[in-house]
């Protein structure tokens, strides 16, 4: 997971990245300011965790990703399942160019995540 981290964040634009689970654990993390790493974690599991309140309530289900702008910086929520890929980019940057990116990143972190939940399941059952 690491390594899809790091590679992410070598796309332009991107200022770091990491993967928070939906109780606000930080899973895996690449930030130039380690000590972000808290910070984000509990921000973006308390956005996500009202956004997706919100939209129930509106009768909608869930989000696929969420896209903030600030004055310094976006911010992208990418819904993982059970956890989420956020991802810090420059004010400046166009995001769509880098939502691919993005979105394969999500991808490859999914998979290793069922990877790793069938890995576990097996050793239980042993």
């Amino acid at each position: 997971m690491q390594d899809v981290l790091d590679k992410l964040n070598q796309e332009m634009g991107v200022r770091g990245s990491l993967v928070v689970t939906d109780d606000g654990v930080v899973a895996a993390a690449s930030l130039v300011r380690e000590e972000d790493r808290d910070l984000l974690g509990a921000l973006a599991t308390d956005i996500s965790i009202k956004v997706k309140s919100a939209l129930r309530e509106g009768g909608l289900e869930g989000h696929n990703r969420l896209v903030l702008d600030a004055e310094y910086g976006r911010i992208v929520l990418y819904d993982l399942e059970v956890a989420s890929l956020v991802v810090v980019l420059d004010r400046t940057i166009n995001a769509d160019a880098t939502m691919i990116e993005i979105e394969s990143a999500a991808s490859r972190i999914r998979r290793l995540g069922r990877l790793f939940a069938s890995a576990e399941a097996e050793a239980s059952d042993e």
